[in-house]
C-alpha cells in the first residue's frame, strides 16, 4: 500500500496536475505497479478512497459512477481506471476510514 492521502496537500497541487507529486504517486505509481504484476502474472489489491465520489449520493455502491470533486479524488479514480486493465487479475477496495488502534491527526 502506497498513495499520497493529504487531501489538502493534494489540493494544493493541483494547479501542476500531471506534473505533481499525488499524480506521480498515485497515478504513475499505479501504472508501475500494474506493469510488475502484469510481468509476475500475479494479483492486485488496490486500496482506493471513497473520495472519488462527489460525497452527495452516499452510500455508494460497485455500480456508482465516480465523480471526484478534489485533486486527491482525481488521483484516486485514475490509478482505478489502470487497475480495471488488469481485468479479473485485480480488485479495487474503496474504504472511508482505514481501521488503526488509535485515531490521531494527520501530519
Amino acid at each position: 500500500m502506497a498513495a499520497v492521502t493529504n487531501v489538502d496537500e493534494a489540493e494544493k497541487e493541483k494547479l501542476k496536475g500531471i506534473d505533481s507529486n499525488t499524480w506521480k504517486v498515485n497515478v504513475i505509481g499505479t501504472a508501475n505497479i500494474i506493469e510488475l504484476c502484469r510481468r509476475l502474472n500475479s494479483k492486485l489489491i488496490y486500496f482506493s478512497t471513497d473520495f472519488v465520489f462527489d460525497g452527495y449520493n452516499g452510500p455508494y455502491t460497485e455500480s456508482d459512477i465516480p465523480s471526484p470533486i478534489n485533486f486527491y479524488g482525481l488521483t484516486k479514480y485514475e490509478g482505478e481506471k489502470l487497475v480495471k486493465q488488469l481485468d479479473r487479475q485485480a480488485m479495487i477496495v474503496r474504504i472511508s476510514y482505514p481501521f488503526r488502534s488509535k485515531i490521531s491527526s494527520k501530519k
